[in-house]
């Protein structure tokens, strides 16, 4: 396997496509008119990575304890 097929697995391990709900970070300060303030923004950009990083974390050691038990699963496996 390449290095580009490497890379593939370990973003599809990390599940970025959830990242989407992530975004409600950026509500509050929304509706509280802080959008655009800098101090505020990148706090909020700060904490989206965050919890970006962190939910990727719990999906890959989800995977890793789940292991064994998708390999029996016929949708899994595949």
């Amino acid at each position: 396997m390449g290095r580009t097929g490497k890379i593939q697995n370990v973003l599809r391990l990390m599940r970025p496509r959830h990242y989407i709900k992530n975004f409600l970070i950026f509500v509050s300060i929304t509706f509280d008119h802080n959008l655009f303030n800098p101090q505020v923004l990148i706090q909020a950009l700060l904490g989206f990575a965050a919890f970006c990083l962190l939910s990727s974390t719990v999906y890959v050691f989800n995977d890793i304890q789940d292991v064994e038990a998708d390999r029996q699963h016929e949708v899994k496996r595949g």
